[in-house]
């Protein structure tokens, strides 16, 4: 986006700088009538000075460079913005990647076994139903939190993936 911006903003400066030098022009026009006329031929000398270049030329070039400066801080803020949020969201995939490796190793892991003990303490006659219900409520919220982290986790892998790199990188074609 910022590109075609600075692309304007040098080619506003170049010609506010060149309109601090005389210009001259010549034209010639030859205009051919109708019966009752002549034909004519007109001569045109044009010549531009810049006259009071303190009052004119001068703060023009001086707010078109400041133009230039000013698009080159916006992209400047936008790839320090851009960057922030990459590096935001790197460290929610990081934690998104450690929850779901928690999830699966240590808390469903010790939610089946607490299940296997409760089952084998039912199935003896020391174990309430409702504990054995509870604990197979337990582990099943955990498998769904663990598939929602999942989710979430490759929708922003997904997100990483696709988005737009700020500079285009030199080695690849576009």
């Amino acid at each position: 986006v910022y590109d075609p911006m600075t692309a304007l903003a040098a080619a506003e400066l170049h010609e506010a700088e060149a309109a601090q030098r005389p210009d001259w022009g010549v034209g010639l026009t030859w205009q051919q009538r109708g019966r009752a006329y002549d034909d004519m031929i007109s001569m045109e000398v044009t010549v531009d000075l810049p006259l009071f270049p303190r009052q004119r030329q001068t703060p023009l070039i001086a707010a078109r460079r400041a133009a230039l400066a000013g698009l080159d801080s916006e992209r400047r803020d936008a790839e320090r913005e851009h960057a922030a949020d990459l590096e935001s969201d790197l460290a929610d995939y990081a934690a998104l990647d450690r929850q779901a490796q928690r999830l699966s190793e240590e808390a469903q892991p010790l939610a089946r076994q607490r299940l296997g003990l409760l089952t084998a303490a039912y199935a003896a006659g020391r174990a309430d139903p409702a504990q054995l219900l509870a604990a197979r409520r337990e582990l099943h919220e955990l498998r769904l939190e663990a598939l929602a982290t999942a989710g979430e986790r490759r929708r922003l892998a997904a997100r990483l993936h696709f988005q737009r790199d700020p500079k285009p990188r030199e080695d690849t074609a576009p």
